[in-house]
């Protein structure tokens, strides 16, 4: 009998006897690639470490799939879903533990070769756990298919797995929800496995909500940076400011569903910094606004400040203002939407996005069978194109940078109560010192309507 013979005969002494031993990884057993023989004698190893029981009625099974995985030239996501679909729902964790974090350390297994040449997306693909929440709460499922909601609408991120709906890793996820979600993401298909994980808690302190998110990556497990936003959920209003404020943590900005008049995060400073320098500003005369109108430098800094800090137009100027007394008083932060139809309105993304999950859901289309009819989700490239939603996220982006000044009722029309059947329409906001109104004008003529946002400082 060979030296490997007897290693498993020792091991099987061992695991009969109750014998404790502590597993240390050993390069003795790696190749590339590991045979069948080398396989099993690992997890026989790394099942003792995690205390997990093989049972006999198995190895015949264990022994065909490693012998599969040989003549293959290696594990594969398939080989990760018929291992753990042989073992009871109750050792799933363990067994995956002494697959994945122990055989692959002892055969010397890079994760990358299960998934040659996937695709590279140009998102971070992130899986979300089930929330857990702690005493004086019991919505976890809420809280998940919230978050889980906002996080589709991302621009950075894209959603490929909610252990949410993982219907056989919800009890799991109670006991350790990285590992459930690991375990998940490497029995998913190649194109769709995720870079980082959210693993998101609430607790109730007071009448306050505090929710953290850490955000883990899958590969090494280390923490890449963790999550805190307080709020409330006693009404449904709190509720999803809470899940707004969570999911515009995870993404870095004030309201990263609005992309209106900046690209990234720096809105909120750029907004405030227009507010406190309008006071102290000067103008020379008329000709300054002229000369904004062919994107020349006007050399007052306010003013040049503001028309590039407002993204530069050649056409148009975005910074928009009259020169009374030396003072630039009007001043209207400008932005040009898409022109749409009024004889036929196109989808929106998001509505376009729930077309399409419906068509896959009832139907059963994969992603290739939609492009062959040119069934496109419109994402994430083209998004936010609907006045109505732009309107509404540019309010959420003013309020959450400005949570000083008060937000008024909507009004129906124009600032100038012009327009209001078309469906512009405008809305306030204003303390003791300032006042701003955020306007979206719409028009029509010929069959199009026009579509225009504005900020009016008074």
């Amino acid at each position: 009998m060979g030296a490997l013979g007897w290693c498993v005969r020792i091991i099987a002494c061992i695991l009969t006897c109750g014998i404790g031993i502590t597993f240390n990884h050993s390069s003795t057993l790696a190749r590339s690639p590991p045979s069948a023989e080398d396989m099993y004698s690992a997890l026989s190893l790394c099942a003792l470490n995690v205390n997990l029981k093989v049972q006999t009625d198995i190895t015949g099974s264990l022994r065909a799939l490693f012998s599969n995985a040989e003549a293959q030239g290696g594990f594969s996501v398939e080989t990760t879903t018929e291992f753990l679909s042989l073992f009871p729902e109750g050792d799933k964790l363990k067994a995956y533990r002494a697959y994945r974090q122990c055989m692959f350390n002892t055969l010397g297994i890079d994760k990358t070769s299960l998934c040659k040449g996937s695709p590279v997306s140009r998102e971070t693909r992130v899986a979300i756990s089930r929330f857990s929440t702690g005493p004086g709460l019991n919505q976890e499922d809420l809280y998940s298919t919230a978050l889980g909601s906002l996080l589709t609408q991302s621009r950075r991120y894209r959603l490929v797995l909610s252990e949410n709906i993982q219907e056989t890793l919800e009890r799991l996820s109670d006991t350790d929800p990285l590992l459930s979600v690991s375990m998940a993401n490497d029995t998913t298909g190649c194109s769709d496995q995720a870079d980082q994980a959210f693993l998101p808690s609430a607790s109730a302190v007071g009448d306050k909500v505090i929710v953290s998110v850490k955000v883990i990556d899958l590969e090494t497990s280390k923490i890449l940076r963790t999550i805190k936003v307080q709020g409330s959920d006693n009404t449904i209003s709190s509720f999803n400011d809470l899940m707004l404020s969570t999911w515009r943590a995870i993404e870095g900005g004030l309201a990263p569903e609005s992309w209106i008049w900046r690209n990234g995060v720096g809105f909120c400073d750029r907004l405030k910094s227009i507010i406190s320098e309008r006071e102290s500003s000067s103008c020379a005369g008329v000709g300054e606004t002229f000369k904004l109108m062919g994107d020349e430098a006007t050399g007052n800094r306010f003013i040049d400040n503001c028309q590039k800090t407002w993204r530069r137009n050649q056409m148009e100027p975005v910074c928009r203002f009259q020169c009374v007394g030396g003072k630039p008083t009007e001043l209207t932060l400008y932005k040009r939407l898409d022109a749409t139809s009024v004889i036929e309105e196109p989808r929106s993304s998001s509505e376009q996005r729930a077309f399409v999950e419906r068509l896959k859901r009832s139907y059963g289309l994969t992603d290739e069978e939609l492009a062959k009819f040119d069934i496109k989700t419109i994402y994430p490239d083209q998004d936010l194109k609907d006045p109505q939603t732009v309107f509404d996220s540019a309010a959420r982006d003013i309020q959450a940078c400005l949570p000083a000044l008060h937000m008024g009722a909507l009004e129906s029309g124009a600032v100038d109560h012009s327009n209001a059947d078309d469906g512009s329409k405008n809305i306030s906001f204003s303390n003791d010192h300032i006042k701003l109104i955020l306007e979206l004008y719409r028009w029509s003529s010929d069959g199009t309507r026009w579509n225009f946002l504005s900020l009016h400082f008074n």
